[in-house]
């Protein structure tokens, strides 16, 4: 994918906000040589993720990768571009650097960035609004109790249920295997 010109630079420039934030604590004190930096924020499209990209060559690109692949060269099969700055959108090539999946890990639990808590625990499923009390739910939990009854006693099979309770296969079929529609304890 690695591409040089001066339409490519300017593409990629004219898509940034060069006064971007200054990196955090957190990142300086990993990464001093960033200090004083800005980040240079891409104003294009973005990801949920957070990660901006680019069309080039009719090809979707990671911004960042784009951004370091036009300051270094081309990246190694084995390598990922990682960021300093810990800021999704920054495309400043001194805030980027290569690293394995493996360097990013020890890159977030250093910075305390990893995922932790109640965030990603049961306490927050049990939190979760399914089954009638979701504002997306179709049926009634009373109808999830009589769709296994019907499934499971041989009266009706999958399909002549989703026709019956007008949803699709797949919904019964989460609602068979209590997937989907069960009550908590």
């Amino acid at each position: 994918m690695y591409v040089s010109n001066k339409n490519a630079k300017e593409r990629l420039d004219a898509r940034t906000y060069f006064e971007g934030p200054k990196p955090s604590k957190e990142a300086i004190k990993a990464y001093p040589e960033i200090k004083g930096t800005r980040c240079h924020i891409w104003l294009g499209y973005l990801l949920d993720s957070g990660y901006g990209r680019i069309c080039f060559n009719r090809r979707h690109v990671m911004v960042h990768r784009f951004a370091y692949e036009q300051s270094f060269g081309e990246i190694p099969n084995d390598k990922i571009v990682l960021h300093k700055c810990d800021n999704k959108p920054c495309r400043n090539e001194l805030h980027l650097r290569l690293g394995s999946h493996r360097d990013n890990t020890l890159d977030k639990v250093t910075k305390n960035r990893q995922s932790k808590g109640d965030s990603h625990s049961q306490a927050l499923r049990d939190r979760l609004l399914t089954g009638e009390n979701s504002p997306c739910g179709l049926l009634t939990d009373r109808d999830a109790e009589q769709i296994r009854f019907k499934f499971n006693s041989g009266i009706n099979s999958r399909a002549e249920l989703a026709t019956r309770y007008k949803v699709t296969y797949q919904i019964i079929d989460k609602i068979v295997k209590r997937r989907t529609y069960v009550k908590k304890k």
